[in-house]
């Protein structure tokens, strides 16, 4: 059975950043990046950490979808989706499951430290 494993899209994710006293880190400019979560489990989270130096708003949802999926707008945090009411609110939207393209949206360049798929997650 393929194993699932997430995959950065082509435009707007900046150059990978390895600050010596800080965790390293991608910005998410102005716009929309994509994450691609190939092989979706049913269940479990997509995990996406992030900081930044002036107060945004970041917003994930489906590709080709304007539905929220989740919102993060503290100072530096953590926005979880759930993978099984994305994967349903895909399949309702008969937007394509593999994989599954998630839109992650600021309206400010955000530092994204982390991006991370937990297929235990309930």
């Amino acid at each position: 059975e393929p194993q699932p494993y997430l995959a950065l899209g082509p435009v707007n994710w900046g150059p990978l950043t390895t600050p010596e006293d800080a965790p390293a880190f991608r910005t998410l400019l102005d716009g929309g990046a994509e994450v691609a979560i190939h092989h979706a489990p049913e269940r479990g989270q997509v995990r996406l950490r992030y900081g930044y130096d002036a107060p945004a708003s970041v917003r994930i949802h489906l590709a080709g979808d304007d539905a929220t999926l989740a919102t993060g707008t503290a100072q530096a945090g953590e926005i979880v989706v759930d993978l099984a009411a994305a994967l349903e609110r895909a399949r309702e939207a008969g937007l394509a499951t593999e994989p599954l393209r998630l839109d992650v949206r600021a309206d400010g360049p955000v530092q994204v430290e982390r991006i991370s798929l937990d297929v235990d997650a309930p």
